[in-house]
């Protein structure tokens, strides 16, 4: 990966991190983190990908990053001097929430 690709997403995840923290509509004791990005080489599009804490309310904020999608484009693009500014994707990380299940399963095994 080029070297402006990699500064380029370092950018974005801090920058929608701090978006969503300050200005995204969420209901409270929910946590989302931005794990990285991953940014195409034309730099027209991004993905997001992304955690949601605690894991049972994961789809249902997932839902609710995608219905905002647009109004968070907007103020990323405001926020950093970046042309074009990619236009963004979230993706919702399910690997802690198998992670999550595998632990579940040892530890019934381990109590049966």
């Amino acid at each position: 990966m080029p070297h402006r690709l990699e500064k380029i997403n370092e950018l974005l995840k801090q920058e929608i991190g701090k978006v969503i923290l300050k200005d995204g509509d969420f209901d409270p004791g929910i946590m989302i983190t931005v794990l990285g990005v991953k940014t195409a080489e034309d730099q027209k599009t991004a993905d997001v990908l992304f955690s949601v804490w605690p894991s049972d309310k994961a789809k249902e904020t997932a839902e609710r990053i995608k219905h905002q999608t647009g109004w968070l484009q907007n103020l990323l693009h405001k926020k950093i001097s970046l042309h074009p500014t990619p236009k963004i994707k979230f993706v919702l990380n399910t690997d802690e929430e198998e992670g999550q299940k595998i632990d579940t399963l040892l530890k019934r095994l381990e109590t049966e």
